[in-house]
């Protein structure tokens, strides 16, 4: 598995536009992708047509149940959205185990890390996005 975290240096920078199109690109190839958006604004569902008004989540969970926050868009290709929740201690502390388990089968995971999340653990590839 590949982990890949994709940072903007600003808000406005395509970073989660990026995430989504990188995505959909490796499963097309036939890979099977994980998005898990670590930015509070909860936006990189929606550019899976995930409903706006729709707060569920990774930071809504304990951790342990990460599988029914997630969505599938295709066999090759799933969403964990952050969700509704804005405490910045719970986004600082990610996840959590469970994303562990959640991850092993697939061979690309994207963080969507925004301009201010903290990086995912153990990150293979980093890439910070700054438009001139």
């Amino acid at each position: 598995m590949i982990r890949a975290g994709l940072r903007g240096m600003r808000g406005g920078a395509g970073c989660t536009s990026l995430t989504a199109g990188l995505a959909y690109s490796l499963s097309l190839l036939g890979k099977s992708v994980l998005c898990v958006d670590m930015c509070a604004s909860n936006q990189l569902r929606l550019h899976f047509n995930h409903p706006l008004q729709a707060v569920e989540g990774w930071s809504r969970r304990d951790g342990t149940d990460l599988r029914s926050a997630c969505f599938e868009l295709s066999s090759k290709l799933a969403v964990l959205p952050h969700g509704g929740h804005r405490d910045a201690d719970i986004t600082a502390r990610g996840p959590g185990p469970g994303l562990e388990v959640l991850t092993a089968g697939f061979d690309w995971v994207l963080f969507d890390l925004g301009s201010s999340s903290p990086a995912p653990a153990r990150p293979d590839l980093s890439l910070d996005i700054e438009l001139r």
